[in-house]
């Protein structure tokens, strides 16, 4: 039983690799079709627990792909699979600095709200991601200067920027999950302030405020019910 254990286990490890390698190799394809044309479809394969650091370490090719990505991060039901909590939050620290402009940016907060709307909050990585993507945006275009000078009313919490970095992801690596967990705590302790003035800055505070009652009012009433 014991061999036979050991082969299973075996097996499944080289499984996953295989299945790393050859999205690994599909993003070398791409790497070398962007030196030709711009118009890169995005990486086909299907996403697993396997590859998904890799997919989303390839986001940057395609903002069809890095939505893919996004979407079947958030998704993922944490609780019926915390084995696989850490390979989740290092993907999206990867997938975080990939939004290549403003409009990407707008767009992928509407989607992972609506997602939260979906799937709700507790049992998904929805605001992990969010607080990820709004700290690395927030740090990459000195928000901090813009919201002193246009915004001083705005109190905004920046403790994680001490953390950011554009290889955060591959930096945390040879971390305990305990520590990486107290990143995303800081990283989701500083994004209300920054998602508040953020969405005030991009006009899109009614449709955000507009998803987060409907959050609260869902989570208020299953309080309720308990």
């Amino acid at each position: 039983a014991t061999q036979s254990s050991t082969i299973d286990a075996s097996s499944s490890s080289s499984s996953s690799y295989e299945t790393s390698i050859a999205v690994y190799l599909e993003c070398l394809d791409m790497i070398s079709a962007s030196t030709i044309t711009t118009e890169i479809v995005g990486l086909q394969s299907d996403i697993s627990h396997d590859n998904v650091l890799v997919m989303a370490s390839c986001a940057s090719f395609s903002s069809k792909h890095s939505r893919r990505v996004e979407t079947w991060i958030a998704r993922q039901n944490v609780r019926d699979e915390s084995s696989h909590l850490r390979i989740l939050l290092l993907s999206s620290l990867a997938l975080a600095p990939k939004c290549r402009n403003e409009i990407e940016m707008k767009e992928s907060v509407v989607n992972l709200f609506d997602i939260m709307l979906v799937a709700g909050i507790n049992d998904t990585l929805c605001l992990e991601l969010i607080a990820a993507k709004i700290a690395y945006w927030w740090d990459s275009r000195n928000m901090n200067d813009m919201s002193a000078a246009a915004h001083p009313i705005q109190r905004v919490t920046t403790m994680s920027s001490f953390l950011i970095s554009s290889n955060l992801c591959f930096e945390v690596q040879s971390l305990p999950n305990k520590e990486i967990s107290a990143i995303f705590d800081l990283l989701i302790a500083d994004l209300p302030g920054k998602l508040a003035l953020l969405c005030q800055t991009w006009k899109i505070s009614d449709d955000i405020s507009n998803r987060a009652a409907r959050l609260c009012k869902d989570a208020t009433s299953k309080r309720k019910m308990c």
